[in-house]
């Protein structure tokens, strides 16, 4: 899936990342390499982290010399936040083994740059299983009308709390008709019109509250 982005940037500016990097081979404009799986599902964090103002997919490329041999290494993303602080997001996808990935640590760390190093668990989670299944109610649509996005968020400010599963049933009364209001709960949970416990995997059995 494409992620239409308006926190994406292709360029970043290097003053603030990479103040103490004089001991560094740096290429700003690196050739772009064929993006790993993760990479493209992490952006759905990245897009709805709302302290994240920007990031950069492979920003730069730092050369370093490793078992008699000079290696290159292109960090997945760099991302600016809020409050102006600014880091380098590595993916541990087992593409290098960890000795050399530790090497590549202690050479941000000289250097002072700021990163964060993700390893699988940290990156397949309740959180972006929800980013991703949610992403593909981004859209309106002819499906959706404001009828019943009106009846939905009533019946949510009626019972404060309440499952997916109890607000179909208290207004789907046929299986076509619980359907139609799925996909509109759907998307209003998407446009955080409806609110749920994040770092729970979404189902039918979510709460849900204005």
């Amino acid at each position: 899936m494409v992620i239409i982005s308006y926190k994406k940037t292709h360029e970043i500016d290097f003053k603030n990342v990479l103040l103490n990097t004089d001991s560094l081979i740096i290429q700003k404009h690196p050739e772009k390499k064929v993006p790993h799986y993760w990479t493209r599902n992490y952006m759905h964090i990245l897009e709805n982290d709302n302290s994240i103002v920007s990031y950069c997919e492979q920003p730069f490329k730092i050369n370093y010399f490793y078992k008699k041999s000079i290696r290159e290494f292109i960090p997945d993303f760099y991302v600016k936040y809020e409050n102006d602080r600014e880091k380098l997001i590595i993916l541990n996808k087992h593409l290098i083994d960890d000795q050399e990935l530790q090497e590549i640590e202690k050479l941000l760390q000289t250097n002072k740059i700021n990163y964060q190093i993700l390893r699988e668990h940290e990156i397949n989670t309740n959180l972006l299983y929800n980013y991703m299944f949610l992403s593909t109610y981004h859209n309106k649509g002819k499906f959706i009308n404001d009828v019943d996005i009106h009846m939905i968020c009533e019946t949510v400010n009626k019972f404060k709390r309440l499952t997916i599963k109890q607000l179909l049933e208290e207004l789907g009364k046929t299986f076509e008709r619980k359907a139609e209001i799925l996909y509109v709960t759907w998307y209003l949970v998407y446009g955080k019109l409806l609110n749920f416990n994040r770092e729970e995997k979404l189902s039918l059995n979510t709460i849900i509250w204005s």
